[in-house]
């Protein structure tokens, strides 16, 4: 489990059932320019504010980022701020490797590199095997600014949020 703030249930059992509690198993580095390895159990917030001064930042992070840990967004997380840029956990490139543990009688430690096995286990909820650590590609860190609009009806939202998504001129985090 990560830190418990996914909204759907994630793989809940109906009845019975084991529960891992990763949050103790935390840490991240730097392990190439432009790339972090952290610990399921590490806060994302804290690999963001830890990768600024490296002019560096997440590619994209759940709006539950104060909370939310890196191995339960990439084991039951789908998008989240970011996604404007980047899309989707599952697409080529969002995760760059996984180490899992199998769910066996005689448990292994997998090093996942390929698409295909980065696959089986991204938004799977724990089901194919325990993430323990998560390598991810960062973005060059940007001075970001939010502002709040209100609208009158959704369809005006609605176009300024695709204009705005869609602007050669402006920078988006999040639309």
């Amino acid at each position: 489990r990560g830190s418990g703030t996914g909204n759907y249930g994630q793989a809940v059992p109906l009845a019975g059932g084991v529960l891992l509690d990763l949050s103790e198993l935390v840490g991240f580095e730097e392990v190439a320019p432009g790339v972090v390895l952290a610990w399921a159990g590490q806060n994302m917030g804290e690999i963001e504010a830890g990768m600024r001064p490296r002019g560096y930042e997440l590619r994209f992070f759940p709006s539950t980022i104060a909370k939310a840990s890196i191995g339960g967004f990439v084991a039951g997380g789908s998008t989240g701020v970011g996604g404007v840029n980047y899309g989707t956990l599952t697409e080529p490139g969002n995760v760059t490797a996984l180490r899992v543990v199998t769910a066996e009688a005689s448990p292994r430690v997998l090093e996942l590199r390929s698409q295909d096995d980065l696959l089986a286990v991204t938004h799977a909820y724990g089901t194919t095997g325990v993430i323990t650590a998560v390598e991810l590609p960062l973005a060059p860190a940007t001075q970001w600014s939010e502002y709040v609009y209100s609208f009158s009806d959704l369809e005006g939202a609605i176009r300024c949020g695709f204009a705005l998504a869609e602007s050669p001129g402006i920078s988006v985090r999040n639309v």
